[in-house]
């Protein structure tokens, strides 16, 4: 199409079909490729959604999975396994090992800047001053800044949380790295000295959360590696070759004494810090397991405070207060004059029982129970208890929290009762198999029977007088209505 052709002459001013058809191209083209874009911006919304999702029902079912397990856990057997302290339960290890790798992040950081800053302080006031000749000088150099380098990305890394999913396997390969390093300078120095090396170790088993084995393990391939590389610099200096080096033959006395010393001295340490490792982390996992028995029976306790009183009052005595509502009576407050109180009875209940099964019974009154639960919710009345077959509830307590817009907690109590009534049908018209029922009958019906009371006098939570008033209010509700 040619967009030239427009007849200036004949129709100034208006657009020639053509130039139509290119524009309507464009507005096509630009259309479908912001719809292309915003289809493109929802499968990431989705798959974003879709990923976290995921991540919350793994979280759960972790959360549930480690719930089992200290359900079961076993401190007296676990703890008779000095050297190999894991944990049985996948679950157990796994929160454990989250939770020593973030109690060991703030040290890591501290690790990785320490050893940077004795990395370069160490070349620029010991090793200019100690090694002579101008090449070990130079190979000294360029270990130190390939170090500093190696430091400086991995703690790059590590700050922003790239490393955060594989830290114990990050943290392994940054100790043998310092580990080789080091080997690297003292061997170019010509006098290997141990001292560096005791403090890489004491930072390997403190500072990098990698647990007490690999730790261990890396301290003791340092310490051989040490002692191989002492040996073979040591025979280096008197012109021997490395295996009569090994033999001892080369050396004298007081230089196979000097490297006894010294070796004993770096055994003796990798010992002592293996020991140390393995008592550390024990005390870890004690500590570990101990904390979350203690937060898992809080959470027992907190479900079955819960089930029996409101939440404020629950969560008062859970913290030991000795009152556990403070409740200050507003006298103009409408919301709060007086108490109702309604009870519901599930009529003819003992001769259900009697026909009924329990499998049956049980999830008929589940099924009843928790259409009443749903709607004293929705009319904010609170659920007391359940004696028996009475379900008993109360309005114009502190719980739950009503506006100033809401009616009254009579009115709204008669709401909850009418429409308990109105859907009484459709709640407890029970429907069993057949042969599952005792008598020849093929479905029980039951009905209920609602009373409420209204207390008119102010009270600061449930004073005796309303509980005596809705005790016996109780007593009158007749056993077969």
């Amino acid at each position: 199409i040619d967009v030239h052709d427009i007849d200036h002459n004949n129709n100034a001013g208006v657009v020639d079909e053509p130039t139509r058809i290119v524009a309507a191209v464009t507005s096509n083209t630009k259309r479908d490729k912001f719809e292309k874009q915003e289809r493109e911006r929802q499968e990431r919304e989705q798959k974003r959604e879709k990923q976290l999702r995921e991540k919350k029902e793994a979280a759960v079912e972790r959360h549930k999975m480690l719930e089992r397990d200290l359900e079961t856990f076993q401190y007296d057997q676990w703890k008779k396994h000095c050297i190999s302290q894991t944990f049985t339960s996948k679950a157990l290890e796994s929160a454990f090992t989250r939770y020593y790798q973030h109690n060991h992040v703030v040290l890591i950081k501290l690790y990785i800047i320490g050893y940077f800053l004795v990395n370069i302080f160490t070349y620029a006031f010991y090793d200019v001053y100690s090694i002579q000749e101008t090449t070990p000088r130079l190979i000294v150099l360029f270990v130190r800044g390939l170090t500093a380098a190696f430091l400086s990305v991995f703690g790059y890394l590590f700050w922003s949380k790239r490393l955060l999913e594989h830290q114990v396997d990050a943290m392994v390969a940054f100790n043998l790295f310092i580990g080789i390093t080091a080997l690297a300078v003292s061997a170019c120095g010509g006098e290997p000295g141990y001292g560096m090396f005791i403090i890489i170790m004491f930072c390997v088993q403190l500072f990098s959360g990698i647990g007490h084995v690999k730790s261990t393990a890396i301290c003791w391939l340092v310490t051989f590696l040490f002692a191989i590389m002492s040996a073979v610099v040591t025979n280096s200096a008197n012109n021997s070759t490395a295996t009569d080096t090994l033999r001892g033959a080369s050396m004298s006395t007081e230089e196979w004494i000097a490297y006894a010393n010294t070796i004993s001295y770096l055994f003796l340490t990798a010992v002592c810090l293996s020991l140390m490792g393995m008592f550390i982390e024990f005390s870890a996992r004690r500590q570990f397991i101990q904390r979350k028995k203690l937060q898992h029976e809080k959470k027992k306790s907190w479900r079955a405070l819960s089930t029996l009183l409101p939440p404020d009052v629950a969560k008062s005595l859970q913290q030991g207060r000795r009152v556990a509502v403070a409740f200050r009576y507003v006298p103009n407050d409408p919301q709060h004059e007086g108490v109702s109180v309604g009870f519901v009875q599930i009529c003819e209940f003992h001769e259900l029982v009697s026909k009924l099964p329990s499998k049956n019974l049980v999830s008929m009154l589940n099924t009843i129970f928790t259409k009443w639960d749903e709607l004293a919710e929705l009319h904010k009345v609170f659920k007391v208890e359940t004696i028996n077959e009475i379900y008993m509830v109360a309005g114009g307590l502190p719980y739950p929290k009503v506006k100033g817009t809401d009616y009254r907690h009579p009115i709204r109590m008669v709401w909850f009762a009418n429409q308990l009534m109105h859907f009484c049908h459709e709640v407890l018209d029970v429907l069993v198999p057949e042969h599952a029922i005792r008598h020849d009958e093929k479905k029980e019906e039951s009905h209920t029977n609602t009373q409420t009371h209204t207390q008119p006098q102010p009270l600061d939570a449930i004073s005796p007088t309303a509980a005596t008033t809705t005790t016996t209010a109780a007593a009158h509700i007749p056993q077969n209505s």
